[in-house]
């Protein structure tokens, strides 16, 4: 019987399921049987998945009232928002002050993975109108120490929306001495809205990890390109890369190669590179690595006019595709208003980006013929008409999941929402037989998208369609405890 497997059998059995679906696979074991849950409910310790600032505050202090849990937390994973409560009571410790508490007094021994997401409007204002970064601030050198010290067994590190930069020019992360940890294998540093495209991202290029196998550098600013080529030729085992450029201002971005044409005629760089997320232009300088990718992200704030230069190249082994226009917000600070920063070179809405889409879709049939997951956000897309992009979609024979942006259901009520995007599901699930999931990516990710689910009889044909919240696209994903997301810049009042 199945109460008979020693509960170090279901830890290893749980190594093999996707992150984010062993607290559900676990609570349903546990709900199977007292003697079942007796043994189960422990093991969610091992990994904690906490969604919010009170979940996180309760998971850690209850460790630091049991030590008994800590020892047996082998991953930390966390999104907490920084609450107007938490920010302005002094007695209050936030999620990040509590955590380190917890790793300077030893509590986790066989912490091996490590995941901070701090979430929220980027700014606030205060009772006069004053605009503020609405900001955690940055681990003390003293934290680092402590984690190297007292987690030896760290592989994996995600820093997000996180402050590193001194307005001296100090990086506290880089001095740290967390970058002497040799065993790192998964490594992503991401810094607040705040910090976005002011860092420089050259430093962390001459840090060295034997083992390392995904890297995800996100807003930071690059001045050399050579540096990053380095990079590459001494991480072969690379297996993900993420190389995300939020985009301020256009000539930037284009100035900022992360691969070279020299780094792509290196014979055998990244000979295991299997997902990458980069800038189109940097694709054209790598074709050979294309061609072996399983899921590629491309992000730019001129989709079509960029976008198109790839289109000359091919994805034979590709199976998941994001296509993302980055779109940002211009603070006016004499009147605490938000506009659109077309001024920074961004596409100008027009007909012209909706046919792209169309095209897009068109092309890709011939151009990645093995796609099982698409996702396209272009915010200047006020619709996608399901009825013109169908028939193209259906001659991929292995789409199962299709996922697109219409930037007005964010004005929208969620049942209106769901409602349309039933209606529209419906039109494509008939064409597209091997559609199993139809989404929107107008949502927090961290909540979920909404999703049509599709059920389908024998002959194929549409059975029900049933309404609810999805990761989106997931290949690759198997390790990540939250959806992918990306990053805008908000303004809110306390």
């Amino acid at each position: 019987m199945i109460i008979s497997v020693p509960p170090e059998i279901f830890l290893h059995i749980s190594e093999y399921f996707p992150i984010y679906e062993i607290p559900a696979t676990f609570y349903s074991l546990a709900l199977s049987g007292r003697a079942l849950s007796n043994i189960i409910l422990p093991l969610l310790w091992s990994r904690l998945i906490l969604r919010n600032e009170r979940d996180a505050r309760t998971a850690i202090q209850t460790i630091l009232q049991d030590r008994g849990k800590g020892a047996s937390v082998q991953g930390i994973y966390i999104v907490s928002e920084l609450s107007a409560q938490t920010r302005l009571d002094p007695e209050s410790l936030d999620v990040l002050s509590a955590l380190e508490r917890l790793v300077e007094t030893g509590a986790l021994p066989i912490l091996q993975k490590l995941e901070l997401n701090p979430v929220g409007s980027s700014w606030h204002q205060d009772a006069s109108g004053t605009l503020h970064p609405r900001q955690y601030g940055q681990f003390p050198t003293s934290f680092w120490r402590a984690l190297e010290r007292s987690c030896p067994q760290l592989t994996s590190l995600t820093l997000r929306s996180m402050d590193d930069w001194s307005e001296h020019g100090t990086s506290f992360i880089k001095e740290s001495g967390i970058f002497e940890v040799q065993n790192l294998t998964s490594l992503t540093l991401e810094p607040s809205d705040a910090q976005a495209d002011t860092l420089p991202m050259d430093g962390y290029l001459e840090i060295q990890f034997p083992c390392l196998e995904r890297v995800m550098f996100a807003g930071f600013v690059l001045s050399n390109t050579e540096k990053a080529t380095e990079f590459w030729k001494a991480h072969p085992t690379l297996e993900r890369v993420h190389v995300r450029h939020y985009g301020w201002k256009w000539e930037n971005v284009a100035t900022q190669h992360r691969f070279s044409k020299e780094a792509g005629a290196i014979e055998g760089l990244l000979p295991n590179l299997k997902y990458l997320e980069a800038q189109p232009f940097d694709l054209l300088n790598i074709p050979t690595i294309v061609r072996r990718l399983e899921r590629l992200t491309v992000q730019s704030p001129r989709v079509p006019t960029i976008l198109s230069q790839i289109l000359t190249l091919d994805f034979p082994c590709l199976r998941s595709l994001s296509i993302i226009q980055s779109q940002f917000l211009v603070v006016d600070a004499e009147n605490q208003t938000l506009e659109a920063a077309a001024a920074l070179g961004f596409e100008n809405r027009n007909p012209l980006e909706r046919t792209f889409v169309y095209d897009l879709v068109k092309t890709l049939v011939y151009l990645a013929p093995n796609l099982e997951e698409l996702a396209i956000r272009v915010h200047s897309l006020i619709a996608i008409n399901c009825d013109i992009i169908a028939p193209d979609l259906a001659h991929l024979k292995n789409l199962e999941r299709f996922f697109f942006y219409d930037a007005k259901w964010k004005l929208e009520s969620n049942d209106y929402q769901e409602g349309f995007l039933e209606s529209q599901v419906r039109k494509m699930a008939d064409v597209c037989r091997s559609l199993t999931q139809v989404g929107s990516l107008c949502a927090p990710a961290y909540g979920g998208f909404p999703t049509a689910y599709i059920s389908r009889n024998e002959d194929g044909s549409v059975s029900t369609i049933r309404m609810g919240r999805s990761r989106g696209l997931i290949i690759g994903d198997e390790d990540r405890a939250f959806p992918r997301r990306q990053s805008n810049l908000y303004v809110t009042r306390l």
